[in-house]
């Protein structure tokens, strides 16, 4: 019976080890490089180049999006702040004019296909990418 157990035993570390030898091959053999889209990054640059640092920005989108702004708000970390405003009602609600005053926002990203159109100064398209939603962004009316 010890015997028995001991082959059993053996087998099971044998095959355990085989197996995560050849996952930890699959998962760092294939894995991404970057996780960011290139294009992405090219966006991130230049909202970085117009946005001083600590400012916080309004972010449109037509519909809930939560990959794409958890992916802006996770590139923008920790030097701005990223403020979801949900459907393009946002654009003209009083509670977001009031939120904008009050926390001195002078800055938006509209994504979307097409992006909601909040009351821009000026505005920029952003590059695009494959597989990535259109952006706005520029500067809101104070």
């Amino acid at each position: 019976a010890v015997v028995l157990a001991l082959v059993v035993f053996s087998a099971a570390i044998y095959a355990s080890l085989r197996r995560s030898a050849e996952d930890l091959i699959l998962i760092f053999h294939n894995a991404p490089l970057h996780i960011v889209p290139e294009g992405h990054t090219a966006q991130v640059q230049i909202v970085k180049s117009y946005v001083p640092r600590g400012a916080r920005l309004l972010y449109f989108m037509d519909k809930p999006e939560a990959w794409q702004f958890g992916l802006w708000q996770r590139s923008l970390y920790p030097d701005y702040v990223l403020i979801p405003i949900r459907d393009s009602a946002g654009v003209d609600n009083p509670k977001v004019d009031q939120l904008r005053t009050s926390e001195h926002i002078r800055f938006a990203l509209a994504a979307g296909s097409p992006p909601p159109t909040p009351l821009f100064v000026w505005k920029i398209m952003l590059p695009q990418y494959p597989n990535g939603i259109p952006v706005v962004f520029g500067r809101i009316q104070e």
